[in-house]
């Protein structure tokens, strides 16, 4: 009930995680679904907690159709979210959690939500940047990499650019290293962005250059990016592959997630590219006229 007092209802919730019968497992079930974000999310996460031990043998499991461990982990990150938030907490614990937070795949999206919309703590953000910018999950890495760092070419100039003499054999090993995780070439890379095979006969030397200094200036159809919040407090980064009465959305990681749009709080068109602008990704002058050079010949 709304009218109960927020600390009341988490009580109770937690009374009824401690009662070992069928019905307890029953009550906290329908409790997930509760239109009451606190309790739904508090709800999911003592079911996925509690079903591994003393709850274990109180219902079937297998017929809920969830994902229990994932829902236990993105469970915790939420009510990590909160401790965070939460500035009577003591700081070092605070730390530690956002530490935790941004560590986890799930957990790094909330933080780059709460970083865009300005809500992260301010005494924080030192602690979770250099985590958010070596995340081993490509989507939170590459928000990270817009966040921090500078988008925009001003770092070099392309006419000096197309003055240095080009190394391809060099050009192909910077593809593979900051490339290929997103482009492909051939049978060379993924294919979460535009697959740059023929791109030589699209484009000229300069115009390709100028497509890799300024990534956000000419998004290719298909790949703009969007990010879309649930009332279930789940957020998803991707790209829209379709949409009616849901979304269908692919991460970065490939994985596509199934949206029901009457479940959507939130759902905002990205205005950048998601390619990383080269100086965000350390990449010297010379490393631009070569991958350049390397993408115009091995696509002829």
């Amino acid at each position: 009930d709304a009218n109960t007092p927020l600390v009341e209802r988490k009580n109770m919730l937690t009374a009824i995680a401690f009662i070992q019968t069928p019905e307890a497992v029953n009550a906290m079930l329908k409790l997930t679904k509760s239109p009451l974000k606190d309790v739904r999310e508090t709800a999911l996460y003592w079911v996925a907690f509690r079903k591994g031990n003393d709850w274990a043998d109180l219902s079937d499991w297998k017929d809920k159709g969830l994902d229990w461990s994932l829902e236990r982990r993105k469970a915790e990150m939420k009510a990590a979210r909160e401790k965070i938030l939460n500035e009577y907490i003591a700081f070092n614990d605070r730390k530690n959690t956002a530490l935790r937070m941004a560590k986890d795949p799930f957990g790094g999206q909330l933080v780059l939500d709460l970083l865009k919309e300005k809500k992260f703590p301010q005494d924080l953000i030192a602690i979770v940047k250099p985590e958010l910018l070596k995340h081993p999950d490509l989507g939170v890495k590459t928000q990270a990499l817009q966040l921090f760092t500078d988008k925009e070419a001003s770092l070099y100039d392309l006419k000096q650019l197309l003055k240095i003499e080009p190394d391809i054999r060099k050009g192909q090993l910077v593809f593979q290293k900051n490339c290929s995780g997103c482009h492909k070439v051939g049978s060379q890379g993924a294919t979460i962005g535009p697959d740059l095979t023929g791109i030589g006969h699209k484009l000229d030397r300069s115009s390709l250059m100028d497509a890799i200094l300024r990534p956000s200036a000419a998004i290719v159809f298909g790949y703009e990016v969007w990010s879309v919040a649930t009332k279930e407090g789940d957020s998803f980064y991707g790209f829209i592959l379709s949409e009616d009465s849901k979304i269908v959305m692919k991460d970065l990681a490939g994985q596509q997630h199934i949206i029901a749009k009457s479940s959507i709080i939130s759902k905002k068109k990205q205005l950048g590219s998601l390619m990383p602008a080269p100086a965000s990704m350390g990449l010297s002058k010379e490393d631009i006229a070569d991958v350049t050079a390397f993408l115009m010949q091995a696509t002829k």
